[in-house]
């Protein structure tokens, strides 16, 4: 992941996302972000000539250099975490700007060449470890893998108890 433009796996769906809204004809897209999302839209939509527009809790350590960053306007919420800001973003109408957010469904089917990379492999693996934060990730993997018909292996999730989404997905067996 670490050749990917932004250094980071969430290249995948955000090349997607912005194919997509350049080809409805937007210029500006937006992401709630505390991370690794907010940069890769930032460092794609650059390239491609577009604007980007990031909501992060204020506490955000990369809040500062995303706002720093060419064609990005960075919003710090105060006094909140991230389901806060990832919630109040969702719920709102952005006219004239791209949802760029794991709400758009256009996203997990980017992430789905995960799986076709992992089918790639000349030993397939039978244990993925992830990090809290790649929801998103692990099911376009997923669904990487149903569209070809490969199984997929089994998820261990790394991270704190009732963070955000695993816990979620947990609940959700």
């Amino acid at each position: 992941e670490g050749a990917n433009i932004s250094g980071s796996m969430k290249d995948y769906g955000v090349s997607l996302v912005l194919q997509q809204g350049s080809a409805e004809g937007y210029d500006f897209f937006y992401v709630a972000s505390s991370g690794n999302h907010a940069v890769s839209l930032a460092m794609l939509a650059h390239r491609a000539g577009k604007q980007s527009v990031v909501f992060a809790t204020a506490s955000s350590s990369k809040l500062s250099a995303l706002a720093s960053m060419p064609g990005v306007v960075a919003f710090g919420v105060k006094d909140s975490i991230f389901e806060d800001v990832y919630n109040m973003v969702i719920k709102a109408d952005f006219h004239g700007m791209y949802n760029a957010n794991v709400s758009n469904e256009m996203v997990l089917v980017g992430f789905s060449a995960v799986g076709h990379h992992i089918h790639k492999l000349n030993t397939f693996p039978t244990h993925i470890l992830s990090a809290v934060g790649n929801g998103t990730y692990l099911a376009g993997a997923a669904l990487g893998c149903q569209i070809l018909g490969c199984p997929l292996p089994k998820i261990v999730p790394v991270g704190m108890r009732g963070a955000f989404p695993t816990q979620d997905a947990y609940q959700a067996g």
